[in-house]
């Protein structure tokens, strides 16, 4: 009897163990899903897919019939540009619970925006197991979005010039189960046995797309052009650009020194870089934006190299001043042929004068250098024009008629002003004077010109009236 007790209370015992082994088990590797599920999900919440990948793939080895680790696989596939491998690991997870429309639904959620027709294979199969008459209104409804009008293809990226390669994608609100669309990068015109659209089409060079949308019955959309210019040059010379300018505010010391920049000029420059810097970190990048920001660089650059400090040059401004003094000294004003015409000395003197200030000037830069230059040789282009290189005068020392004539012609341009020695009274103030005849270029009410007629004397080409001179 005591035997018997006691072989029973082993029993007992190893029973117990066993059970405990098995709760054990069973809490230790619920602890080890949890955990690799966990991963997967911060891994594909940081798009690390091949790591969420391998998270999600040891949670379904220790959880064999986990539909919730296989969607989320499938989830990741997709992310990772692996339709194929999304597709048979979704397959999977609805076969193992092939009537749950919970299920169902969010294998559609997934699969809807990458290939409407796929998601509609998974749709089917559904129906099939739960029979047409058994499912719900919701189901109801997407099964008869599958054979509606479909909407024009609209893409997520505008038509037009960019700088990289773009991951062109379909419009969320565009895509409906049982929807498939399909595109062409030739020129040529889509249909279904074109390339067909899975989730995005991919951009590296300029190219016209063209995409054409089917439904369940097989009515097509319009066909809808997109054209896209990809110039990845532009990034290169932007990279270019930036490094110079580094190189140009590494290289260049502040201070006031010959080859030395100002604190303000190096920050403006730095400034410039840094929001180039900032551009090409953009995910995405506006060619607009580039081009301005290459033209910002280069112009900063430019303006840069323009105020580093340089050695003043006055040895143009020497020679200029040299010139104009020796020009100055051997002048005389007067009214003989060589002479220069009275007051003009006055005013090239002024010029030299200025010029010759700025050249003692220590402080003076090379802009007000050159400036005053520019200005000396302009003056002494003006004194050698008023060097009379014809007799313009009569013995008496009045001017002669052909020399009134052109002085009335500058100062009446465009009057139709012609001149004539007077016939009568033809002394005033003690002086010849030339009668000036002609019209005005404006009319009167009745459209007739104005005529114009008056006196000048010859000696101080002073203007009389026609009656003080006449009469």
């Amino acid at each position: 009897m005591e035997k018997k007790n006691k072989c029973k209370l082993f029993i007992i015992l190893a029973v117990a163990i066993v059970l405990g082994l098995i709760m054990y088990s069973g809490l230790f590797s619920s602890k080890i899903y949890d955990k690799h599920m966990g991963r997967g999900l911060n891994y594909l919440t940081n798009e690390k897919y091949e790591d969420a990948i391998l998270s999600f793939q040891k949670a379904i080895k220790i959880k064999k019939n986990s539909t919730y680790a296989r969607i989320y696989l499938g989830e990741t596939y997709i992310l990772n540009n692996e339709i194929e491998e999304a597709t048979t690991i979704l397959k999977e997870a609805q076969s193992l619970d092939i009537a749950n429309e919970k299920l169902l639904m969010e294998i559609l959620e997934i699969l809807t925006y990458i290939d409407g027709d796929l998601a509609y294979e998974f749709l089917d199969t559904f129906v099939q197991v739960v029979q047409k008459s058994n499912i719900s209104p919701k189901i109801q409804e997407i099964i008869n979005s599958a054979n509606k009008a479909l909407l024009n293809p609209e893409v997520n990226i505008e038509p037009g010039k960019y700088v990289d390669s773009l991951q062109l994608k379909m419009l969320d609100e565009i895509m409906t189960v049982g929807h498939s669309y399909y595109y062409t990068m030739d020129g040529s015109i889509p249909n279904k046995n074109s390339s067909k659209y899975t989730g995005k089409i991919d951009i590296s060079k300029s190219t016209n797309i063209k995409i054409i949308g089917y439904n369940k019955n097989g009515d097509c959309t319009d066909v809808e052009t997109f054209k896209y210019i990809i110039d990845k040059d532009i990034i290169e010379q932007i990279k270019k650009s930036i490094s110079e300018g580094e190189s140009l505010i590494n290289n260049t010391t502040v201070g006031s020194e010959i080859g030395n920049i100002s604190k303000e000029d190096k920050e403006k420059l730095q400034n410039i870089l840094n929001k180039g810097k900032d551009l090409l970190n953009d995910y995405f990048i506006n060619y607009k934006d580039a081009s301005n920001i290459k033209t910002d660089i280069e112009s900063g650059i430019s303006l840069f190299n323009d105020n580093i400090i340089k050695p003043i040059d006055k040895s143009k401004l020497e020679s200029a001043i040299s010139q104009a003094n020796s020009l100055y000294n051997n002048s005389i004003e007067g009214s003989n042929v060589g002479e220069y015409k009275s007051g003009t000395k006055s005013v090239f003197i002024s010029t030299i004068n200025y010029a010759k200030k700025i050249y003692n000037n220590s402080s003076s830069n090379q802009t007000e250098i050159d400036s005053a230059l520019t200005n000396l040789n302009s003056a002494i282009g003006k004194f050698k024009k008023n060097k009379i290189t014809t007799n313009d005068r009569n013995s008496d020392g009045s001017y002669t008629r052909e020399y009134v004539e052109s002085y009335i012609k500058k100062e009446y341009v465009g009057y139709g002003i012609f001149v004539m020695d007077a016939t009568y009274d033809e002394f005033y103030n003690n002086e010849k004077c030339y009668l000036i005849s002609g019209s005005s270029n404006e009319t009167n009410a009745s459209g007739f010109t104005h005529p114009i007629e008056f006196f000048i004397g010859s000696k101080k080409l002073n203007k009389y009236s026609y009656s003080d001179v006449a009469w």
